[in-house]
């Protein structure tokens, strides 16, 4: 089945040759999705992102998405956009979307991020729109097919508190000894990215 890969802030395409690599080996038909993340709003990169994904799903070829931090967010903005153009339901489009993975994103925004948006947040607007302020962008975000996400959280992630990744409703959430980025690079991600892919859950019931 065809996976979309979706790298996060200040990050390219080669961030995500990893999970390509391992999930082709899997069997899995990866394709990386990349946006020039420190340019523009996360809503323009989730607009491009609608669009493409309404392709595939036109196409009727059924499809994953996993995405790491700021991409998750995308993804998430992605998912508002065609709800409000579908007259409040994702009904309509997006009917080949199966699971979607989540790599230490953050859903309530990262602390990290509201420092730096007071000296940068003027020139790098996702920083300002990725801050853990109660107002920002991500904190405005509806939360929708949380039932259909799995999210991965890294315990020594400096970036994204654990507790900034959870979404209401979930369908699961487990914790990986990594840090924000190396959690791209982790063979245990993989197995639980396949497992979840493959079943909905992280670890198979025995």
């Amino acid at each position: 089945m065809k996976v979309l890969l979706i790298h996060g802030f200040a990050a390219n395409s080669l961030a995500m040759w990893y999970l390509r690599y391992k999930l082709s080996r899997l069997g899995y038909d990866p394709l990386i999705w990349s946006y020039p993340s420190l340019r523009r709003s996360i809503n323009h990169h989730a607009d491009r992102l609608r669009h493409d994904l309404q392709s595939i799903d036109d196409a009727g070829t059924p499809f994953h998405l996993v995405a790491h931090s700021m991409g998750s967010i995308v993804v998430r903005s992605a998912f508002h956009q065609e709800q409000t153009v579908s007259a409040g339901s994702l009904q309509g489009r997006f009917v080949q979307l199966n699971r979607i993975v989540m790599l230490a994103p953050p859903n309530h925004g990262s602390p990290r991020a509201g420092r730096a948006a007071k000296y940068f947040g003027r020139f790098l607007k996702p920083i300002d729109e990725l801050s853990d302020h109660p107002d920002s962008f991500v904190n405005s975000l509806p939360i929708l097919l949380a039932e259909r996400t799995g999210i991965i959280a890294a315990s020594k992630d400096r970036v994204v508190p654990i507790a900034s990744t959870h979404l209401v409703d979930e369908a699961d959430h487990v914790t990986l000894p990594c840090q924000h980025n190396t959690l791209l690079r982790s063979a245990t991600a993989v197995h639980l990215i396949d497992n979840f892919l493959t079943h909905g859950r992280f670890e198979r019931n025995s």
